[in-house]
């Protein structure tokens, strides 16, 4: 296949270690064979042209730009189909800077006239499927080097690790503001700073990593006791690693509850200062979530870009 993929990139996934869900499906899909044309978003007003020049099977778009590329379908410049990688909640993260109805037309719009729709967030599913659109849910992978992951030692009697964006929007300042109030946790934060002053005036008790390469993160969550998703989103990036290491997660119950169990295999709470309470309290319940987090079926990047392979192949077929 000849696989055009429209991003919000800013570096190919063969000269980044900041590895996005379509960098690792890019890399995999090459290694199989199939020619893809990667567009970063500094090539953006190239898309026609790099259209043009490479002939496409199918295109793939992976963020709010994709409404720009399903424009020029409307007018008959795009002959292929185009799937739609609908990863993330477009409308409530952009909006604020960029303006809510236009993002919100913007992402409905996409979401219409795509041929495809794959996504790694059952809410997201749902909602394509109320309105009548063909999509499929394909979770998130992980890296297969994950379970090779070094050991290392963290300091304190309640280890809680959170990976990602450090945002009011990914809610973190909940997180802090919780772990300030118990003297047990050791709370260390990894990735980028989106809102510097989240971390002002913390305690001891809260450490700021950094932002790590997937390996180093990976250690880090072998080492902790808990694992937290802040952020009301089913399909971040690290659920499944998480889950894969058999780490108990302590994440809010609205999205989350797509996918994870309260007290099955993670905590779902309203209040991360209950949350954090009571997991540290009950040693038993801790137990009973990494064994289940252990029983979850969990994919390789590999594995999952064949089933998205399988997807591209069917909609090409199917616009022949």
């Amino acid at each position: 296949m000849r696989i055009q993929l429209v991003t919000h990139g800013r570096k190919h996934y063969n000269e980044t270690k900041k590895f996005g869900a379509w960098h690792s499906i890019a890399m995999h899909l090459d290694n199989a064979g199939h020619d893809i044309d990667f567009i970063l978003k500094k090539d953006w007003l190239k898309i026609y042209l790099r259209y043009l020049k490479f002939k496409p099977d199918v295109i793939v778009v992976t963020g709010i730009i994709g409404y720009f590329v399903m424009k020029l379908k409307k007018l008959g410049l795009i002959r292929c189909p185009i799937v739609l990688g609908w990863n993330d909640y477009f409308t409530e993260q952009m909006g604020k800077k960029w303006g809510i109805a236009r993002v919100a037309k913007m992402e409905y719009y996409m979401m219409e006239n795509a041929d495809y729709i794959t996504t790694p967030s059952k809410y997201l599913d749902v909602i394509s499927k109320i309105l009548n659109k063909n999509s499929i849910y394909i979770p998130h992978g992980v890296d297969e080097k994950i379970y090779d992951t070094e050991d290392i030692k963290l300091e304190g009697d309640l280890k809680i690790v959170y990976s990602g964006e450090i945002s009011e929007y990914k809610k973190v300042d909940k997180l802090i503001e919780a772990a300030k109030q118990n003297e047990k946790v050791s709370l260390y934060l990894m990735g980028d700073i989106a809102d510097n002053s989240i971390l002002d005036n913390c305690p001891k008790n809260i450490t700021y990593v950094g932002f790590l390469t997937p390996r180093e993160t990976f250690k880090y969550v072998k080492a902790a006791d808990i694992c937290a998703i802040t952020s009301d989103q089913d399909s971040t990036l690290k659920m499944p690693e998480y889950l894969a290491l058999g780490k108990p997660i302590l994440a809010l119950s609205g999205r989350s509850g797509y996918v994870l169990e309260h007290k099955t295999n993670a905590y779902l709470t309203d209040n991360f200062v209950e949350g954090i309470k009571e997991l540290s309290e009950d040693k038993k319940l801790l137990a009973t979530l990494s064994a289940n987090a252990n029983k979850y079926k969990i994919y390789t990047w590999k594995e999952i870009s064949s089933m998205i392979e399988d997807i591209l192949q069917r909609v090409i077929k199917e616009n022949e």
